[in-house]
């Protein structure tokens, strides 16, 4: 079925809005006022785009991470859209197509020509891992911040060295690792030295400022709330621990970006696209929601 350029997601009843349980704890210690160059516009439901790049053709243990974006365009239409207190019913998320090309040089060239023709919030939909590279080299934010089972440090030109890559083009400084479990001994040592924030504690993602890109690779949750990932690692984090950390970060982000979603060979999948398209919608609530305070 042909996706239309805009849809409107459906909606229930309204219910009555009940207290966020995922709040940070008001009695943590404030940051410092962000300077300029952490200002960014107040968004509407409205400010969306949605955009997939189906590239997948470095990814290792599980493949099909490309068929991701037509997978979750297909139930986001179906998920309640009464998200901590924001209506997204009241929304149209402008759909800017799909990138799909063999070579990672013409992703990187297309990625930039479709975030260019918007002047909307991206949502991005993997993809591997890869992709994220391609976006960053087009938004050019003053940080990455990166929720992964997995350390992405290789060196290499494939999804298992992504955040390397990125480090190289934004600064090592400023690249956020949150999430990470498996790590190979290589990974380990480069980590390190890079000087990369690896991230052991939720609340220090609260100091995370400028212009910030929000990378989402979905085996940062554990196999029990989504196994359809290219490579899944037991002991992830809880869907509660991610929304944290994407509400810590909700006032600075420019984009996110969604990845290697790999849906598994039987019914299972639908359930399992079905919490990613919730975390999708719940991504976008909190930053509606950081951007009206």
């Amino acid at each position: 079925m042909r996706i239309p350029k805009v849809f409107k997601p459906k909606t229930r009843r309204h219910r009555k809005a009940q207290p966020d349980p995922d709040e940070p704890e008001p009695d943590e210690p404030e940051p410092d006022e962000p300077g300029p160059m952490a200002q960014v516009p107040k968004l509407t439901p409205h400010d969306f785009a949605l955009l997939g790049l189906r590239f997948d053709r470095t990814q290792t243990l599980r493949k099909g991470a490309a068929k991701a974006p037509q997978m979750l365009r297909k139930v986001l239409p179906k998920l309640e859209t009464y998200v901590y207190g924001v209506d997204l019913s009241a929304s149209s998320l402008e759909d800017l197509g799909d990138v799909n090309v063999k070579s990672f040089k013409e992703l990187a060239k297309q990625t930039a020509v479709k975030l260019a023709s918007t002047k909307k919030f991206p949502i991005i939909i993997g993809g591997e891992h890869t992709v994220s590279l391609a976006a960053v080299r087009a938004l050019k934010p003053d940080a990455v911040v990166i929720l992964d089972a997995h350390p992405d440090c290789e060196a290499s030109e494939s999804h298992d060295g992504v955040t390397r890559k990125i480090a190289e083009l934004v600064g090592p400084e400023n690249v956020f690792l949150f999430g990470a479990r498996v790590a190979s001994a290589a990974e380990d040592e480069y980590l390190g030295s890079s000087g990369i924030n690896v991230v052991d504690s939720l609340n220090k993602l609260q100091w995370v400022r400028g212009r910030v890109y929000l990378s989402i690779d979905m085996d940062v949750l554990d196999p029990s709330i989504i196994a359809s990932v290219g490579n899944p690692e037991p002991m992830g984090l809880s869907f509660s621990e991610v929304t944290q950390a994407i509400k810590l970060v909700a006032p600075y982000l420019i984009a996110a970006d969604f990845v290697e979603f790999t849906p598994m060979q039987d019914k299972s999948a639908e359930i399992h696209a079905l919490m990613a398209g919730k975390l999708i919608y719940s991504t976008m609530a909190a930053i509606v929601k950081a951007r009206q305070k």
